[in-house]
């Protein structure tokens, strides 16, 4: 049965998972109430119910058909909460997907593969184990190319978010600059803390039960912000859709959502790459309209 999960884990990953990541030390800025700990989404620590930070992430259950008639859900890519009709994710998480196939989980628990996979463990109705909203409709960024540039999806809920999620801020007007297409962080060296139900190991690949987070050394890098996870941590597998964040002057930030590794990195333990949502507000505002239409 292992030999058949991974063939399909494989699978997943070749379309829609593709974001790697990694474990460093530096102290967080004040970004949430979960405590940082040395084990620090790969070697990510599981943050607590409390955690107001963790009220804008979700998780993106899909609909998977692994053989002729039969499909389950597995929890393929994280998200977060734009406002209380939008999620905010990666467009590669949706490719090919319709509205029927995706649901959002407002919970901290995830889905586990295996457990999926096998008929005796297997979660059919997910709405009585989670706190499920389901998608009415979504929009890929008209210029997506499958590459980090414009690799950004909204998803309109089927209903409004639960009572306590908590919508992301992106960084205002007056740090854009989208002529240069940059922020006016371009270049700074940061904090990043990192928010996913993506692997907590890449070899072996092990799926979390949780959401996790991190934090690693990151740079705003043009449209991008750039991680650096060759310190043991980082956004991996099933992170990708998911939010970086940074912290200025105490206010949080949503500056990232996560597309995979950066330039020539193939692993989870390189760099990770993350467009900044700031840069694309023409396109989410947009969006917003068209599909609400």
């Amino acid at each position: 049965m292992k030999t058949i999960l991974n063939a399909i884990v494989i699978l997943v990953a070749a379309t829609v998972l593709t974001n790697c990541g990694p474990k460093s030390k530096p102290t967080p800025k004040v970004i949430s109430n979960t405590k940082t700990t040395s084990s620090s989404i790969i070697n990510g620590t599981p943050v607590l119910e409390t955690d107001v930070l963790a009220k804008s992430v979700v998780g993106m259950m899909m609909n998977y058909e692994y053989n002729p008639g039969n499909k389950f859900w597995i929890q393929g890519c994280t998200g977060s909460v734009l406002n209380n009709k939008f999620i905010l994710t990666a467009a590669h998480c949706v490719r090919n997907m319709v509205a029927s196939d995706l649901a959002i989980n407002f919970s901290l628990k995830s889905v586990l593969f295996e457990k999926q996979f096998d008929p005796k463990t297997r979660i059919v109705d997910i709405e009585k184990q989670f706190v499920i909203r389901k998608v009415k409709s979504l929009m890929t960024h008209p210029k997506y190319d499958g590459s980090g540039n414009n690799d950004l999806a909204l998803l309109l809920l089927d209903g409004e978010v639960p009572a306590g999620a908590i919508p992301v801020q992106l960084l205002p007007d007056t740090m854009i600059d989208l002529v240069q297409d940059k922020t006016s962080l371009d270049q700074q060296k940061v904090d990043i803390v990192l928010m996913g139900f993506g692997l907590i190991s890449e070899d072996p690949q092990t799926d979390t039960e949780v959401l996790r987070y991190t934090t690693v050394p990151g740079i705003f890098d043009t449209h991008f912000v750039v991680t650096d996870q060759t310190h043991g941590s980082g956004g991996c597998n099933g992170d990708s859709g998911g939010p970086a964040f940074y912290t200025a002057n105490g206010i949080t930030y949503q500056v990232g959502v996560t597309h995979g590794p950066h330039g020539a990195s193939t692993t989870c333990h390189e760099q990770g790459e993350w467009v900044n949502p700031a840069l694309n507000k023409a396109f989410l505002q947009s969006a917003q309209v068209e599909l609400l239409k």
